[in-house]
């Protein structure tokens, strides 16, 4: 509802540069506050066990598909990457498994430099990501702990 009354406001030109400013502004939070929102139902459905369904997920294919997704967005850092892949079927809820894959990707490519290298190992038991990022950009002691951030 706030994006669609920004995008009909938007659409009347007689805005100074301040008042376009600030609409832009209100866009940008409106977009985060619907992430945040999507993010704690999903939480919420998580804590609740509503994804208990798992099928033989082909972890491999999608990674495929997510890099072919994001593929602009490595190709604008000018990354490389590359997929070591042994078997990498496993039972998982498919939907979890698509978040979650593309929040690593996602991850591995934003904190990455640029002409950077992004490796993927995939076996039965792991799934192990590396970027070329910055060094000890995460705290060891904290980057299992919720809402933790690395300073950049």
């Amino acid at each position: 509802m706030i994006k669609n009354n920004i995008e009909l406001i938007i659409q009347q030109n007689d805005r100074s540069t301040e008042e376009w400013n600030r609409l832009e502004e209100i866009s940008k939070a409106a977009t985060r506050i619907s992430k945040i929102q999507k993010a704690l139902l999903l939480f919420t459905a998580i804590a609740n066990k509503q994804y208990t369904q798992t099928e033989m997920i082909d972890v491999r294919q999608i990674i495929q598909e997510k890099l072919e997704e994001l593929d602009a967005r490595v190709q604008d850092k000018k990354n490389k990457v590359t997929v070591h892949a042994g078997d990498s079927s496993i039972p998982f809820n498919p939907y979890l498994m698509d978040i979650l894959i593309n929040n690593f990707l996602s991850n591995a490519i934003k904190h990455n430099l640029p002409d950077g290298k992004i490796e993927l190992e995939l076996s039965p038991y792991e799934i192990l990501i590396s970027n070329t990022g910055h060094a000890n950009y995460l705290n060891d002691n904290q980057i299992f702990n919720r809402f933790v951030k690395g300073d950049p």
